[in-house]
């Protein structure tokens, strides 16, 4: 994947930013600080793999000013496709869509190859931290560090391995006391002794514990008879409390049983009849009356005479008079809607001569269109004519400022070419600089400087060495002096003179051996011969250095061509800006173009709409206007024509009023001439005549009503008798004196039956309340003599129960005094707790030693297989910065760490080297890194300053191996702040620099 262009909308302080036209090999971003170095290689991360979350601890760049969060890239992929990423807010890490130049979307997946955020971290990108890091980091963990670093371009794995064996240790260490298990071994030991102890009771324990198990039982069974016999003397007690009330209900039927068929006589049936007589006698009074009342109502109709020839009006009348409201609004109607007539038609007249529409009638001017589609189409015209206004000042304003750039560049280069050296003075200046040029005896002199002071270094390393090898002499040959002189003591004890001398003179000349040796090192002695070559040779190649008398004459020489070189760089960079302006120049000229196009497009579409409106004749300015009068015409005449129409409705109403007032009169005989007056004249007759109907026909149906319940009352009278019969029927009673005997009789059967359903319910309540019916068959005494033998039973059985009891109480305490304040099932219980907990730490212990040994197995993988490639990759690097002083990186497979060969043949672990050397060790092994895994993910190099504590010689170097990458095919963004490397890169060649502090908006970089 090789970057093209980057576009940002927001992120950070970079806002409306875009970066076009990047190089497929090294591209330079140059900005001071808080320019927005670091937040353009955070934006490239974030659209590739997302932005940062919120609870995450990288920086979210939000804008600050309301832009659109994030952007796009644009990309070439690795199968050659030109792509376009885009990520903006949405979920978490943001909406992202890639599509090719067609326009179809592409996986993003497909783009990455499997890469997530923090291998790229890891693999392609570093800084200055992480170079300044290895100060920081212990001498002693230095090689493992780089040696991490040289299989996945981190310490992670280094970093993870420590972490899972300290996790081991906390767990657990063989002759440990504070780690968990073995604090849990040496407890669960305690408990097992606790639970021995308890187990030695436990026979004593049982015994008890099977005696009070027993005397449960046997408490069981008498509760349960206790129960029965307690249920039993409830049922008995039961049959006490309903035997008196069963005896009563007995005696209750007896007597009902005496009284003989009492059911058929009618219920209340005294009062009913008595009631019964009472209405016959009152029905037969109020016939009478009605009779009398009957006669004076005829009498008192045949009084009232009624006209009922004029009645016949009525209803025409009262038509009439519905509509008479209406007839004397309808006249006032008339007049106001003649005077709103001549108003509308003189508003018309008005607007028809503002407009000039005199030669158009009122139905052309209707079908004027002035629809809201209309008033849309002229409010677009309208806003068209404002934005074509502000277009045209717009495009003024840039052409000038277009034009005064243009001539300010080519005056500018003008000046430039001026100071320009001719080629052959040019020639002759750098010729002279090779002539004199001393870079390479200065070159010499550095590089003898540096194997000086690593020779001075191992000098030191031997030196110590030595010593060490000379203490440990000294003291095996006094060891070995003491061993001869105890030794030939032992033997002589022993007899044996001979082997006893032997022994002592053996050790002593060893000892003494041993003791006052003093051998050279031979290797010291090299490096101190080989130190000494070098100084000689130092000084004179300081002294022939400093005596080249040419050597004043070189820095003018340098001088010159340097101010040359800025002169063309001053040059070629005003022209590329001429460039850009006659390209701004010329799409200025073609904006204008466009305008026109516009501007006469717009003036057809005016004169059209106007010609369809009949406003041809209005200025544009004030079409508005003019189309609201038009609107305005239009609703008068809508207005004029519902006038008119309203007008002729109320006059036809009117005159049908009048006609029908006429017709009245003439067929009622009446000769009044106003209508008014005709019309209350008629009402006053009306109503008279209406009135006497009325009297007289409230007077008939009184009659009607009298008629009616004249016969009621007959009817009533004839069922009165007939229900007297019925009911003396039902008492089987001949006259009222014998019904009245009967009744007595029934009121007595009803109190006893009454008597009887009282008792009934009463006994039903008992045994729902006792739960338990009656038993019939016995006597009061023989309850009360079963209850006595019961409660002897029970009496016996409590005794027992409370026997058992004291038993099983002394056997619990016997138990209590056992357990002695615990219990055994605590004891087994806290065993076995502690047991699981000793299971959970081991869990745990066996999940961290396997992750240990895949970590192991992932190392050794790496190191098998990736290793190799990298370190010879990071070999050819390392020659290359060191200028062939080291020769090569390689592993040592006793540990994980690495270690050089310089070209004198002598190893160094990486804590032997210097700083600088250090440094590009580590510079070397991460380019190695990166090399290797771009063979499969493909991806630009992104280093922030990662070479500034670089001399001016190595990084001279480092930036010839910058060049030599991209040549391979690396894209390498490199963002620096310092701007001697932002001058060292604009001589690399096929670098391009972008600078961070020439931002405007729209920011385009370049």
């Amino acid at each position: 994947m090789k970057l093209i262009e980057v576009e940002i909308y927001g992120f950070g302080k970079l806002e409306n930013v875009k970066i076009d036209f990047l190089s497929e090999k090294i591209q330079v971003f140059y900005g001071s600080n808080e320019a927005g170095k670091s937040t353009l290689m955070a934006f490239i991360q974030a659209i590739l793999f997302g932005f940062p979350t919120r609870n995450q601890a990288d920086l979210r760049y939000e804008p600050k000013k309301g832009f659109k969060y994030g952007g796009k890239l644009k990309i070439e992929s690795h199968d050659g496709c030109i792509l376009t990423i885009e990520r903006i807010a949405g979920k978490a890490i943001g909406d992202v869509r890639v599509w090719d130049v067609d326009g179809n979307d592409y996986p993003l997946n497909r783009v990455l190859e499997g890469m997530d955020k923090s291998i790229f971290k890891g693999i392609f990108s570093f800084n200055i931290m992480d170079v300044q890091n290895l100060k920081l980091i212990d001498v002693e963990q230095l090689g493992g560090y780089l040696f991490s670093s040289g299989l996945i371009g981190t310490d992670q794995l280094l970093k993870l391995s420590g972490h899972l064996v300290k996790s081991q240790d906390d767990l657990f260490k063989p002759s440990g006391r504070k780690p968990a298990i073995n604090r849990l071994l040496k407890e669960l030991r305690e408990e097992e002794k606790i639970v021995y102890k308890w187990r030695e009771k436990l026979e004593q324990y049982e015994t008890l514990q099977t005696k009070i198990q027993d005397a449960e039982e046997k408490l069981q069974t008498i509760s349960l008879e206790k129960s029965k016999l307690s249920l039993r003397v409830r049922q008995v007690e039961a049959m006490l409390v309903m035997q008196p009330i069963y005896d009563q209900l007995e005696r209750v039927d007896y007597e009902l049983a005496k009284l003989g068929d009492y059911r058929s006589f009618p219920v209340d049936g005294l009062a009913r009849l008595e009631k019964m007589l009472t209405e016959r006698n009152l029905t037969c009074s109020k016939l009478e009356k009605l009779e009398e009342e009957n006669q004076a109502l005829n009498e008192e109709i045949q009084l009232i005479k009624v006209n009922t020839s004029l009645l016949e009006l009525e209803e025409r009348l009262n038509d009439l008079t519905e509509k008479f409201p209406k007839y004397q609004q309808a006249a006032v109607q008339v007049g106001l809607l003649e005077i709103e007539q001549r108003r509308l038609e003189s508003q018309i007249d008005s607007f028809v001569q503002e407009l000039n529409w005199e030669d158009y009638s009122e139905q052309e001017i209707l079908e004027v269109d002035t629809n809201l589609q209309s008033k849309a189409t002229l409010k677009e015209l309208l806003n068209t004519q404002q934005l074509l206004s502000h277009q045209k000042q717009g495009l003024d304003e840039q052409f000038q400022q277009a034009k005064n750039e243009l001539e300010y560049l080519e005056e500018r280069i003008a000046s430039l070419e001026k100071e320009q050296m001719t080629p052959a003075e040019i020639n002759q200046l750098h010729n002279e600089a090779a002539e004199q040029s001393t870079e390479n005896m200065e070159k010499e002199i550095t590089l003898h400087e540096q194997l000086l002071s690593q020779l001075e270094s191992q000098l030191d390393f031997q030196t110590t060495v030595s010593e060490k090898s000379k203490k440990l002499k000294r003291l095996s040959g006094g060891a070995s002096m003491i061993i001869g002189i105890f030794g030939g003591i032992s033997f002589f004890l022993q007899g044996n003179m001979l082997l006893g001398l032997s022994v002592f003179i053996l050790a002593s000349i060893i000892g003494a051996f041993l003791f006052f040796s003093n051998p050279q090192n031979s290797l010291a002695s090299k490096l101190q011969r080989r130190q000494a070559e070098l100084k000689e040779k130092l000084e004179g190649l300081k002294e022939k250095l400093y005596s080249n008398p040419k050597r004043e004459n070189i820095n003018r020489v340098q001088l010159k061509i340097a101010k040359e070189e800025r002169l063309q760089e001053f040059l070629q960079k005003d022209r590329l800006l001429l460039s850009q302006s006659e390209r701004v120049y010329d799409k200025i000229i073609r904006q204008f173009e466009e305008w026109e196009k516009d501007r006469f497009k717009f003036e057809e579409k005016c004169a059209e709409w106007t010609r369809d409106r009949y406003l041809q004749s209005i200025p544009f300015s004030y079409v508005e206007e003019a189309f609201e009068n038009a609107t305005q015409i239009k609703a008068s005449i809508i207005e004029k024509t519902t006038v008119e129409s309203k007008i002729k409705v109320y006059t036809a109403f009117i005159h049908e009023f009048e006609t029908e007032i006429n017709q009245l009169m003439i067929k009622g005989g009446f000769t009044l001439q106003g209508v008014e007056e005709a019309f209350y004249f008629l009402k006053r007759q009306s109503k008279e005549h209406q009135e006497l109907q009325s009297v007289k026909n409230n007077l008939i149906q009184k009659r009607d009503e009298k008629l009616e319940e004249s016969n009621l009352l007959s009817l009533q009278w004839k069922e009165a008798c007939k229900r007297i019969d019925i009911i003396m029927k039902q008492a089987h009673a001949q006259t009222e004196e014998d019904f009245r005997v009967k009744d007595q009789e029934y009121q007595r059967a009803m109190a006893l039956e009454q008597k009887r359903q009282l008792l009934d319910s009463q006994l039903k309540q008992m045994e729902k309340s006792y739960n338990t019916p009656i038993e019939k068959g016995k006597t009061y005494t023989m309850w009360e003599e079963e209850r006595n033998l019961l409660d002897q039973e029970l009496n016996t059985i409590k005794e027992e129960e409370t026997l058992l009891f004291q038993s099983k109480t002394r056997d619990r305490e016997v138990i209590r005094t056992l357990e002695e304040g615990g219990t055994f099932s605590d004891a087994i219980q806290k065993f076995e707790l502690s047991k699981s907990k000793l299971q959970d730490y081991a869990r745990k212990w066996a999940v961290y030693a396997t992750a240990q040994q895949l970590l192991l197995k992932t190392m050794e993988y790496y190191r098998t297989v990736k290793l190799p490639e990298v370190l010879e990759k990071a070999s050819r690097n390392f020659r290359f910065l060191t200028e062939e002083n080291y020769l090569r990186v390689y592993d040592s497979h006793n540990e994980p760490t690495l270690m050089v060969e310089h070209k004198d043949g002598l190893s160094f672990e990486p804590k032997e080297l210097s700083q600088a050397t250090v440094e590009s060790l580590y510079i070397s092994l991460r380019f190695a890194v990166a090399s290797v895994w771009s063979k499969e993910h493909h991806f630009p190099y992104m280093l922030d300053d990662c070479l500034v504590n670089f001399d001016a010689k190595r990084t001279s170097q480092a930036l010839n191996l910058l060049q030599k990458l991209s040549d391979e095919g690396e894209q390498i963004l490199f963002f620096t702040c310092h701007e001697h490397m932002k001058v060292l890169f604009e001589k690399q060649k096929g670098a391009k620099v972008y600078s961070l502090e020439l931002t405007a908006a729209p920011n385009v970089i370049g």
